[in-house]
């Protein structure tokens, strides 16, 4: 129901906070400022790579793991959605942290 109001934004969204929340799991010192950025850099690079076409990549984005973490075309409103989730989970850190 979620997908016909918003299509894939809200996936796009949770992918973002997962890569923040792998940030976060590798780097658990690190600062929220530090892990958004992280994050939203490997989230934009995933993205923009997905302008580059060549052969090989499209053989590695037609698989299922390929697909799921590279993606499958450049949509600059994934980049809106990539940065309302990483958002959240900068929020979430922040939350965390005043809770300590």
């Amino acid at each position: 129901m979620l997908s016909h109001y918003f299509g894939n934004y809200p996936g796009d969204a949770l992918w973002a906070l997962l890569v923040f929340l792998l940030w976060a799991f590798c780097l658990p010192r690190a600062k929220t400022g530090t892990l958004v950025v992280l994050a939203l850099g490997t989230a934009f690079a995933v993205e923009f790579s997905q302008l580059y076409q060549a052969p090989w990549i499209r053989h590695v984005r037609a698989t299922t793991l390929g697909h799921l973490v590279l993606g499958g075309g450049f949509d600059w409103r994934d980049l809106v959605a990539y940065t309302v989730g990483v958002a959240v989970g900068g929020l979430l850190d922040r939350a965390r942290g005043m809770l300590r």
